[in-house]
């Protein structure tokens, strides 16, 4: 995650060693490390389970692409285009390179793999990166003070020290920000490598976050927060009375001092008012064309006429095409240069490879439920697919990648005992 902000090619090479390493630590014949004579085999039926649906969602978006790079072969004979050029042209490649992660993790769970985090000791690697981007871009913010807040205003982002979209980098820093309270509060981790310091980088780095105004990441902070805390106060922390009286005041105090540091920042302010007369502008129906919320609610407008008429999907080179075509057909009142992707990953996969997708998408939710992990991460994982598809761009793949390692990497739900650190226990 930290070698996608200066180079994709290292980031790629990095993981790939990740699994290599995971493989040789855990050996290939299915044994788990560290777990033999404490587990059950009926204990690992979960992580078969999500093993499995990764697989299909890896082999269902293959095999749309190879669909639809036949589809190309077939129709250009004439003009003598080759079976390899179709197939790039018709997404094979790219799903290859991009969905790759679906496929190897999903055999490392049917290998049994099992992966031990110890958050105290090493966050503080990732938090470092976001640390010092962070930072950065908001010297250069102050550098440019009044131009760059009035960008905020026009639904324009704040320049970043990094290659990575402001969207996932948002997303990755909000994630990331929020792993030391979940360790904190509920696994009750409380040693932690450089001691003070970490919460004191921690709390520089949230400053800038929001002084940076990153939409989609501060979303994902707060309501990740509000879950984190509503688990604690009424399930998990075991408070009596006056404790959970205590935490909600405090937690009042924390969103008062919130909102004052809303007051303060003029970028985040700013943020908020460019957001909320965009939500306005989508239930007033007025102008889009200059609003992002409004662009996107209308490109999901397109994205769910275009899966009408494609129940099979329109496959990645025909996407493009189908999507204009509905945004003609329906009168869609935005101009053509803001006639914008789909910008939501549910629907994205659904118009490239169809329902089945969109199906085998669902069932990995559930096989994440049914396997007694915490639906916490993937949760705020699969909100942040609503409003951008994050599995398009390689960041956003590796932050599904992370996040599901980190959440299967978690204490599973304990029938027998009331050591359960699962939110999903307490919406079930």
């Amino acid at each position: 995650m930290a070698a996608l902000h200066f180079s994709t090619a290292i980031s790629s090479i990095a993981f790939g060693l990740f699994v290599l390493l995971a493989w040789f630590h855990n050996g290939s014949r299915g044994k788990v490390v560290g777990m033999v004579g404490t587990t059950k085999a009926s204990d690992f039926i979960g992580y078969a389970r999500v093993g499995w649906v990764l697989i299909l969602w890896f082999i269902v978006l293959v095999f749309r692409s190879v669909y639809s790079g036949l589809e190309l072969h077939f129709a250009t004979q004439e003009t003598s285009k080759s079976w390899m050029e179709a197939m790039q042209e018709g997404g094979l490649i790219r799903e290859l390179q991009s969905k790759s992660p679906l496929f190897l993790l999903g055999i490392g769970f049917l290998l049994k793999w099992k992966f031990n985090w110890q958050i105290g000791r090493n966050w503080m690697y990732l938090l470092l990166p976001f640390f010092w981007i962070i930072t950065a871009s908001c010297i250069h913010y102050f550098q440019h003070f009044t131009f760059y807040s009035q960008m905020v205003l026009e639904s324009k982002p704040i320049p970043m020290y990094t290659q990575v979209y402001h969207i996932e980098f948002g997303a990755m820093a909000g994630i990331v920000l929020l792993i030391p309270v979940y360790a904190n509060l509920m696994l009750k981790e409380r040693e932690w490598r450089w001691g003070k310091w970490v919460w004191i980088v921690w709390l520089i780095t949230v400053i800038g976050f929001h002084i940076l105004a990153l939409r989609t990441g501060l979303i994902l902070f707060y309501l990740g927060m509000a879950m984190i805390f509503f688990r604690y106060i009424f399930a998990v922390g075991n408070l009596d009375k006056l404790a959970r009286r205590q935490w909600i005041q405090r937690t009042v105090i924390l969103v008062g001092l919130i909102l004052l540091t809303i007051s303060v920042i003029p970028s985040t302010r700013n943020r908020i008012v460019n957001t909320w007369q965009d939500i306005s502008g989508v239930v007033r129906g007025g102008d889009a064309n200059h609003r992002s919320v409004g662009q996107r609610v209308l490109a999901w407008k397109a994205a769910i006429g275009l899966i009408k008429e494609n129940p099979w999907g329109a496959g990645i080179h025909g996407e493009f095409d189908a999507m204009m075509n509905q945004y003609d057909a329906q009168k869609i009142p935005l101009q053509v240069q803001h006639r914008i992707g789909i910008h939501n990953q549910w629907l994205e996969s659904a118009a490239q490879s169809g329902w089945m997708v969109l199906l085998v998408m669902t069932i990995f939710y559930w096989a994440i439920y049914k396997g007694g992990f915490s639906l916490l991460w993937m949760s705020l994982m699969g909100f942040s697919m609503v409003i951008e598809s994050m599995l398009e761009r390689q960041a956003g793949m590796l932050l599904f990648a992370f996040l599901l390692v980190f959440t299967v990497s978690l204490p599973r739900k304990n029938k027998e005992k009331e050591e359960d650190f699962q939110f999903n226990e307490g919406i079930s």
